[in-house]
């Protein structure tokens, strides 16, 4: 039976589909305190805007249900409207003809996030959808107000976004996949336990939805059977440069053995003076606050941190750190993951950096997660580095 949809559900399927049935269905999980700042965030970036658009002369309808006659009144801006249960956060007049006169409506959506992703832009597809026959044409574009209003072209496939609103609608019992949305849901608990409890191929992270489907079609539908599968592979003579591969059944035999296992040895550039580089941000803001630095030299260990209180200290916290360990010497600097290079990259284009510096810091970078994720497979599920 075709299901009530929400744009809460509807938001959540983009993330994950059991999620969306776990919402159609009217479960409620408890908010982690990361998405709670979120939706903290989404609500100032509401008022925001909302006030940008009411101090415009322009004429405002609000929290009305929308129907063609509605639309036809020719409002500049409906803020909150509904349609069927969906919530609009709003809706815009722009010009071209449409069977509501010489003008049509493009849909709105207020975002916490600095960046638009393409679970906002489906979105914003999904509403265009649905506003379509109201107004006798699809809108080419949709705004999202993120702390600006950003103008995005809507231009996927209209059979597949339709195809997409009916699995919506008529969306049966999933399978649970684990997914990278699962950190920041309100079911991962829930999640994790059913997850564990039906020794789920999900449980190993970076086995995805197709990797899981190939293996199910081959029999293998848990953890345990996967990891009866693992042979050891010959060694080859060659391996392609920048090729890291990972082997997901020798990941599943660590678990069921509850051991360790490393493949080859690996080799870690190494010099008397060690740096450990920590960065903390937030992606979706392109604001990084926190640089946290270790420093060794066999002998002595010291801390130094460079705090941003906001956007307009982060120049100044990168200066500090290019200028504290630009008076180090010789060093290797240890990070973990690709965050790191990327904010290093990102700084140095930004603030700038002496060309000197900016070649030794790219000669004695080692990202430990690579050494680590080619060569060890722990006896976790979600091993921090994989």
């Amino acid at each position: 039976m075709a299901a009530q949809i929400t744009t809460e559900a509807l938001e959540a399927f983009l993330h994950c589909k059991f999620k969306a049935h776990l919402k159609l269905t009217g479960q409620q999980g408890i908010r982690s305190d990361y998405e709670a700042m979120l939706l903290e965030m989404r609500a100032d970036v509401r008022l925001a805007a909302i006030e940008n658009i009411l101090a415009k002369p322009d004429e405002v309808e609000r929290a009305i249900p929308l129907t063609t006659a509605a639309l036809k009144r020719g409002a500049a801006f409906i803020l909150d409207a509904t349609l069927d249960g969906l919530h609009f956060d709003g809706l815009k007049r722009v010009d071209g003809p449409s069977k509501l006169g010489d003008f049509h409506y493009v849909p709105m959506l207020f975002h916490e996030g600095n960046k638009v992703g393409k679970e906002q832009k489906l979105l914003l597809e999904l509403l265009g959808l649905l506003l379509a026959p109201l107004q006798g044409k699809a809108p080419a574009s949709g705004i999202i107000w993120h702390g600006r209003a950003t103008r995005v072209r809507l231009g996927t496939d209209p059979r597949k976004i339709e195809r997409l609103l009916d699995e919506v609608k008529q969306l049966a019992v999933p399978p649970l996949i684990l997914n990278g949305h699962c950190q920041v849901c309100e079911f991962r608990q829930r999640c994790q336990e059913q997850a564990t409890k039906e020794d789920s191929l999900s449980l190993l992270r970076g086995l995805g939805p197709k990797e899981i489907k190939g293996l199910a079609r081959k029999g293998i539908l848990t953890v345990t059977q996967l990891a009866h599968t693992f042979r050891p592979r010959r060694k080859r003579r060659r391996t392609p440069p920048g090729i890291i591969r990972r082997y997901h059944a020798l990941q599943a035999l660590a678990v069921y053995d509850n051991k360790t296992y490393v493949m080859n040895t690996p080799s870690l550039p190494c010099t008397p003076l060690r740096l450990f580089l920590d960065v903390e941000g937030l992606p979706d803001n392109d604001f990084y606050y926190l640089i946290g630095l270790r420093v060794s030299d066999g002998t002595n260990v010291t801390h130094r941190h460079f705090w941003a209180d906001s956007k307009d200290d982060e120049s100044s916290i990168w200066a500090a750190f290019t200028e504290s360990i630009s008076r180090l010497g010789a060093f290797t600097l240890y990070h973990y993951g690709s965050y790191e290079t990327r904010y290093l990259s990102n700084m140095g284009k930004r603030y700038g950096i002496p060309s000197d510096l900016r070649d030794t810091l790219k000669a004695s970078s080692v990202n430990v997660l690579s050494h680590l994720y080619a060569h060890f497979y722990l006896p976790l599920h979600f091993p921090s580095f994989s």
